[in-house]
């Protein structure tokens, strides 16, 4: 019984794995001279913003829903390529549908404030 439970975990474990493997790719390209701090886990990319804009390119060959999360300053901008600009503030999330023309999908925050974007693959 004993070794059943243990193979069971192990399945488990293999199977948690492998999944985290497929969640997906997102690198950070720095458009000044500070550092670009990009965390990407389980679908969701936090922008750690300073005082420039940050850009994450998002290799996206399908449309795409993504929901931004306004946790600065009211009135900072965020822009989505082939999708338009949004100025957070007044609500808690602005969620969009974009058809993006190309794979590069380039979100810019352009304020000392953090940005959530969910990407949802469809």
């Amino acid at each position: 019984m004993k070794r059943i439970m243990q193979a069971m975990l192990a399945i488990v474990f293999a199977l948690v794995a492998v999944l985290s493997l497929q969640v997906g790719h997102a690198y950070a390209q720095d458009a000044s001279p500070q550092e670009v701090e990009v965390v990407y886990e389980y679908g969701w990319f936090t922008v750690k913003a300073e005082e420039s804009k940050e850009i994450i390119n998002v290799i996206q060959d399908v449309p795409l829903d993504f929901e931004l999360v306004d946790l600065g300053d009211e009135g900072s901008t965020v822009s989505v390529l082939g999708c338009g600009d949004y100025v957070l503030g007044g609500r808690d999330y602005i969620g969009e549908t974009c058809e993006p023309p190309s794979s590069d999908i380039t979100i810019e925050n352009k304020g000392p404030d953090d940005v959530d974007v969910n990407i949802w693959p469809q």
